[in-house]
């Protein structure tokens, strides 16, 4: 995340989250920040563009939820947007 002083027109690192370098997406991945402040993170591209791996964390930057799951690349995942729990259907 970026700190960003409009009158001054600079940016700084606020801070970082790097799941201690274990996964790599290079490309499709994005980032969703709640407004409680929690964050949920979508590597579309994991494990050499096989897997799709979503990390949520919570408003402390805790990881409270990692999935992974077959991914053919771009096609199952590419922008995060959390979906609260009460609107979620499984079928």
């Amino acid at each position: 995340a970026y700190a960003i002083d409009e009158a001054n027109r600079t940016v700084r690192e606020a801070w970082r989250f790097d799941y201690d370098h274990s996964i790599l997406s290079v490309v499709c991945s994005s980032a969703y920040e709640a407004d409680d402040q929690s964050i949920l993170i979508d590597y579309a591209t994991a494990s050499g563009l096989t897997k799709a791996r979503l990390v949520a964390l919570d408003r402390a930057r805790q990881v409270v939820f990692d999935f992974e799951f077959a991914s053919d690349a771009c096609n199952t995942s590419w922008n995060a947007h959390p979906i609260p729990f009460e609107h979620l259907v499984v079928e």
